[in-house]
């Protein structure tokens, strides 16, 4: 079963992304959204301060797990950075200290502002 749509209207907490895809990784599902469709389709919002990321319905279990490795290693507080993605473009999420991404790729990405237009 696909990890539960979040609509970019409801960005969920970083926290209580954590705890989804903890919940979604036992399913043991292949990825994150249904196959079949565009695998750019954002599956679920998260606001991390006044930012919005968006992961793709694409996202792998195995990228998964290495992005949950972190969280167990930095605690649900993981810092997230802008790096870039395979095209160049600033829009690509790396994690902790360092800004790594996860290898496979957590195909998490850069939305934009939590309140645009306040």
């Amino acid at each position: 079963m696909p990890m539960q749509r979040v609509q970019r209207g409801h960005p969920i907490t970083k926290q209580e992304f954590h705890r989804r895809l903890r919940e979604w990784f036992a399913t043991g599902e292949q990825t994150v959204g249904p196959v079949g469709i565009d695998e750019r389709t954002p599956q679920v919002y998260i606001q991390d301060g006044n930012w919005v990321y968006q992961l793709h319905v694409d996202a792998h279990r195995e990228a998964v797990e290495s992005y949950l490795e972190l969280v167990d290693d930095y605690g649900d507080d993981l810092k997230w950075r802008l790096v870039p993605n395979q095209k160049g473009n600033m829009t690509a999420v790396g994690f902790g200290p360092n800004g790594v991404r996860t290898l496979p790729f957590l195909y998490l990405y850069f939305y934009g502002p939590a309140n645009p237009g306040n």
